[in-house]
């Protein structure tokens, strides 16, 4: 990892940038499974288990993915849909609610 004079953290995979952590949030900058994967963990990390995700069909798809395979119990918001009922996904074994 990098971390610039603003204090953005940037996550590498080899010698390509994959996230980044900074005070507007954490970005997905190389869509790649391990990038949703190291991007929900920090997520999580700074915000707790309560999350809104902002993005696209895709990334939510794959922030979602992600998600169900962490083993945590998480709640999920769109920042495009606020009025949409969270997505609760819990540890393995407990299934997944909408």
């Amino acid at each position: 990892y990098k971390i610039d004079h603003h204090g953005k953290v940037t996550y590498f995979k080899d010698d390509t940038a994959i996230v980044t952590d900074s005070v507007k949030g954490v970005a997905v900058v190389h869509a790649e499974a391990d990038a949703y994967d190291i991007a929900l963990r920090i997520a999580v990390a700074r915000y707790g288990r309560d999350l809104t995700f902002n993005g696209d069909a895709l990334f939510m798809q794959n922030m979602i993915a992600a998600a169900k395979k962490s083993g945590m119990d998480l709640i999920i918001r769109d920042a495009d849909n606020p009025r949409r009922a969270p997505l609760v996904i819990q540890k393995q074994g407990r299934g997944v609610k909408r």
